[in-house]
């Protein structure tokens, strides 16, 4: 009986293996089925697929670079343009909440401090010295400058304190400059419109820090090192940071008339003599060496701040920082000062001459030019040009050069 069923079912396996549908028949059993699933469609919830997290990107290290340099690619430009920004323009905010608080939050050394402090101090500074050039310098906007400005001054003035604490002489070479360029700022605030009943507010604040800082920098200099190291060390500051101020006033150059072009390449001259009069008698008068260079830092930052504050009026508005005409005529000393800088051995000097010499292809020689002229000259490619690259006419605003 079982050897029957087993024959049966395999003659039924063999036969059902020879069976098979025609080619008409296995389209006509396919098009059914499809006409059956359209008609009872099988409804089955979806899971919705999760937005992918920051979490999720910065896990894959890969992933987070590309999103890092994105990030810093298309805010870098924007964060650029926004340090020319002045209150009003769209990306100010952008300057002060952002830019300015981060290199803070950088700066960790009281050295570092300070350097950050001054620097926004000083920018607030310029700010009003654009605004004022702009006619722009309205209440509201002092009051939100002047308020940033103590801010920062006395950040500033308690880091150089606190770097007086561990290294007197960077102390009181911080003070130094930053005295300085508070000083220059206020002269050029105050200059923009000598004929003014009352000058902008923020002038006197300015006159006030700097009263405060001169205190620190007198205790910071009573406490320096007075040893010969010491004197190197300040000769060596004072070289790099005229360095600066030389390479400041050949980029902004443009800016300047042809008689404040000369007036700055003479007083880098004088600075840079005062520093090779004061390395010459180091061993032999150190205490008037260290003098002389103190005095030559403050000069070369008050060159640096005009500069920098020129530079930042001019591409704002245009204007041409000439020399008043009654002050013209120092033009004229410069020709007679000689080659001290060319003749000097030290580096300094030779960016004094590289200066002058920037100066004069820039503008032509500034001996045959009248004391009484009042037109910005370039240099002869440009003496024809009555318009800058923003199409509007170049005006003069007289500002004195820095008195050393």
């Amino acid at each position: 009986m079982n050897t029957m069923k087993r024959l049966f079912y395999t003659y039924i396996r063999q036969a059902a293996d020879e069976v098979s549908l025609t080619e008409a028949e296995s389209m006509r059993m396919r098009s059914t089925l499809r006409s059956y699933m359209d008609m009872h469609p099988i409804h089955v919830p979806l899971r919705a697929r999760p937005t992918p997290s920051w979490y999720d990107i910065f896990a894959h290290p890969a992933l987070a670079f590309v999103a890092v340099c994105a990030i810093l690619g298309s805010s870098a430009g924007v964060s650029y343009a926004a340090e020319s920004s002045l209150p009003g323009d769209v990306l100010y905010p952008l300057k002060v909440a952002i830019n300015e608080p981060v290199r803070g939050a950088l700066a960790v050394t009281p050295r570092a401090k300070a350097d950050w402090a001054i620097q926004v101090a000083g920018e607030r500074a310029k700010e009003a010295a654009t605004l004022a050039a702009e006619k722009r310098l309205d209440d509201t906007t002092q009051d939100s400058l002047e308020a940033s400005l103590v801010a920062h001054a006395k950040i500033a003035t308690e880091s150089i304190v606190q770097q007086t604490s561990e290294d007197p002489a960077q102390g009181a070479a911080l003070a130094s400059r930053f005295e300085a360029r508070i000083s220059e700022y206020e002269r050029v605030i105050t200059a923009i419109d000598p004929d003014a009943s009352e000058h902008p507010r923020i002038a006197t604040v300015l006159r006030s820090e700097r009263e405060k800082v001169a205190l620190a920098r007198a205790s910071a200099e009573h406490s320096s090192d007075e040893s010969d190291d010491e004197t190197v060390r300040l000769g060596v500051a004072v070289q790099a940071d005229l360095a600066s101020s030389n390479s400041a006033a050949v980029r902004a150059v443009r800016a300047f008339s042809r008689e404040t072009a000369a007036g700055i390449a003479e007083r880098i001259e004088i600075a840079s003599s005062t520093i090779a009069s004061a390395q010459s008698m180091a061993t032999s008068d150190a205490p008037l060496a260290r003098g002389k260079l103190r005095k030559a830092l403050q000069d070369s930052e008050k060159i640096r701040t005009f500069v920098d504050a020129s530079a930042a009026i001019h591409d704002r508005t245009g204007l041409t920082i000439s020399q008043p005409a009654k002050s013209a005529s120092r033009s004229d000393k410069t020709s007679r000062s000689g080659k001290k800088a060319v003749e000097s051995d030290t580096a300094i000097m030779m960016q004094a001459s590289t200066l002058a010499t920037s100066m004069a292809e820039v503008s032509t020689s500034s001996t045959s030019t009248d004391a009484s002229t009042t037109e910005p000259a370039w240099s002869d490619e440009h003496a024809d040009e009555d318009t800058d690259e923003h199409g509007r006419e170049d005006r003069l605003l007289p500002i004195p050069t820095p008195e050393l």
